[in-house]
């Protein structure tokens, strides 16, 4: 489970790598293997919680209206609302165990898969120039404009810090360029935002086809009087935040300028599209962010933040934010602040391994994942805590494959409900900055679709010798004022055998290297028949830990932990060697149906070459 707030302090497997990543200081956290942990199995309880009551069903393509309600009827459920093409909710008794339904469900033909309405939390973590704007609360803006000034600490004490000049995101430069387009809206999926707040009201997304206050669904899309957005937890058109995270990340996104009040958001001529689906404790339910998702799409936002997750891969929420990016939206999601390699599955004592954070980590082309950076580019850690000297102060999380870029997440100064402001650390606050800039490259050219825009900022990251290399895709911290002259065309940035989509073929045998932490997975292809025996073995180098998972047809990403099968990581889990270090491990198994399995090696420690060789057996 993500925790919304406070210092997290979630081990993550794999060794830490806090003087790295966080800069000189103590002496780093180091991870057990879980292997060396006392009784610790692979099979797993779900981490995290789920909605009771509710089952999030796809139904297979063709099944009619009445194989449909047939179905959920013989599990003792009734059919909810539609969410989103075929996915839809099914309710059920509040006793039943929702994963034990939802597998139940899956053995009907009229269903394609079913999981539990999993919950997410949003991803906050609190412990004088002439072409600068008017606002007085600029200052504080180190991530907009960093000249060294010394800013308000998220964590005292102290309570003021300086950083280092030019580690921020170039925006005053942008804005020389532009400032932002009306038409360009920025969906904030989060836990609403404060509308009459004086830096937002004049910048709030207006449904140009909604009557206000009339009572009426004038646009016929299924919201009444849902003029500034929607609330999915109250269901009703007043998005207001209990909770003060959605306003703090709209701020950053889109704040107004020159108002002479407060700050200045990075597109502030952007609009914001007000979508509440968090409750004032920081937790969502993956049905209300899919249709929140949905909405978005289907209301014209250019970008939609995501500043939440959650360890459970998710089938619905992976083709909800594919169907946003079909409908033209950049979706940008924060990376999350466990100080862990998103490449890898986590370990977590109470609760065996974790996966990495969804949805930052769906392998989808509209995605953008944001990890957080510091006022002196490092990778973002607590500046209290590193200055008053205490171990453990990083919490952004990384991934060579599996985040983008980073951006400012540190002491982050912004909108507060109802009309003040407040200092946060976190990626959530990575994420707007990114979802900002992608505002003003649509609005300078509203050509471009979500992959060229994506493109366009993964071409213009500055490269800081302080941020450390081979822990994001680029290398790089976001930077407004190249993104505007950046080309669209596909970065370039390394290809990856680390996802199901990069999967290279196997045929008997492959000899690589894997390397903690830049090149941690290697994934191979292989269709097999269904009943036949196989055999996979993974020789692994001397002192090393290398552990291989096989994987089921329909697996994507990485890990798609979707805990689902007796307590297992996944359903689409076939079977693991997680021998430990040194040992060389074997899978055998009986291929359950005809298809492309997936073979994955994963180092855990150390580096070197590998052998893995696949046999028919029996």
């Amino acid at each position: 489970m993500v925790a919304p707030r406070g210092r997290v302090r979630t081990v993550a497997a794999g060794v830490s790598l806090g003087i790295l990543l966080a800069g000189a200081g103590p002496a780093p956290l180091v991870a057990a293997h879980p292997e060396a942990v006392a009784g610790a199995p692979l099979a797993v309880g779900a981490p995290g919680a789920f909605a009771p009551g509710r089952v999030l069903v796809t139904f297979a393509p063709g099944a009619t209206r009445a194989a449909r309600a047939d179905a959920v009827a013989r599990m003792g459920a009734r059919l909810g609302p539609r969410l989103l093409g075929p996915v839809a909710i099914a309710r059920i008794s509040p006793g039943v165990d929702p994963l034990v339904a939802a597998r139940r469900l899956e053995r009907d033909p009229a269903v394609l898969d079913a999981e539990p309405d999993w919950i997410r939390y949003l991803h906050a973590s609190c412990p004088g120039d002439p072409g600068c704007p008017d606002d007085p609360a600029f200052d504080e803006q180190w991530g907009l404009n960093n000249v060294g000034q010394r800013h308000l600490v998220n964590d005292p004490p102290p309570t003021r810090a300086r950083g280092a000049v030019d580690a921020d995101a170039d925006v005053p430069e942008a804005w020389g360029i532009h400032t932002g387009d009306p038409a360009t809206t920025i969906a904030v999926v989060d836990s609403g935002v404060w509308q009459t707040h004086p830096d937002l009201d004049d910048r709030l997304w207006t449904n140009p086809g909604e009557i206000p206050g009339n009572g009426l669904d004038d646009d016929a899309n299924g919201f009444v009087d849902d003029v500034h957005g929607w609330d999915f937890i109250g269901d009703d058109p007043v998005p207001n935040d209990a909770l003060g995270h959605g306003t703090h990340v709209a701020g950053i996104a889109a704040a107004e300028r020159d108002n002479a009040t407060g700050i200045a958001g990075v597109c502030p001529g952007c609009t914001i599209m007000a979508l509440r689906v968090a409750d004032a404790r920081g937790a969502l339910s993956t049905s209300a962010a899919l249709r929140a998702i949905r909405y978005a799409a289907d209301e014209g936002a250019a970008v939609i933040n995501l500043s939440y997750g959650g360890p459970q891969w998710s089938r619905a929420e992976r083709r909800a934010i594919a169907y946003a990016g079909r409908r033209g939206a950049l979706v940008v999601v924060s990376a999350g602040n466990e100080h862990r390699d998103n490449d890898t599955l986590g370990f977590d004592a109470p609760l065996g391994f974790t996966g990495p954070s969804y949805p930052a980590s769906y392998d989808l082309p509209a995605i953008l994942s944001v990890g957080a950076s510091t006022h002196d580019d490092r990778l973002g850690a607590f500046t209290g805590c590193l200055l008053r000297g205490e171990p453990n102060c990083a919490f952004s999380n990384w991934g060579r494959t599996s985040v983008d870029l980073v951006a400012p997440g540190v002491d982050v100064y912004s909108t507060a409900p109802p009309s003040g402001y407040r200092v946060e650390n976190g990626t959530s606050m990575s994420a707007p900055f990114v979802a900002g800039v992608a505002g003003l490259v649509r609005s300078s050219n509203p050509a471009l679709g979500p992959v060229e825009v994506k493109n366009v900022l993964m071409n213009a990251v500055d490269r800081p010798s302080a941020l450390p290399r081979g822990l994001t895709v680029t290398d790089g911290r976001i930077n407004a004022q190249r993104a505007l002259g950046a080309p669209s065309t596909a970065p370039a940035t390394p290809l990856t055998d680390g996802v199901m989509g990069g999967a290279r073929s196997i045929l008997r045998v492959r000899r690589d290297r894997v390397a903690v932490p830049r090149d941690v997975n290697d994934i191979y292809r292989r269709r097999l028949r269904k009943g036949r025996s196989y055999e996979v073995r993974l020789r692994v180098p001397k002192g090393r830990d290398f552990d291989l998972f096989v994987w089921k047809p329909g697996a994507r990403d990485t890990w798609p932990t979707d805990y689902g099968c007796r307590g297992t990581i996944s359903c689409l889990l076939v079977g693991a060697g997680i021998r430990g270090v040194g040992r060389h491990e074997v899978v055998r198994f009986r291929a359950p149906r005809t298809g492309t399995f997936y073979l994955h090696v994963s180092a855990f420690v150390g580096s070197g070459r590998y052998t893995l060789t696949i046999d028919r057996i029996g």
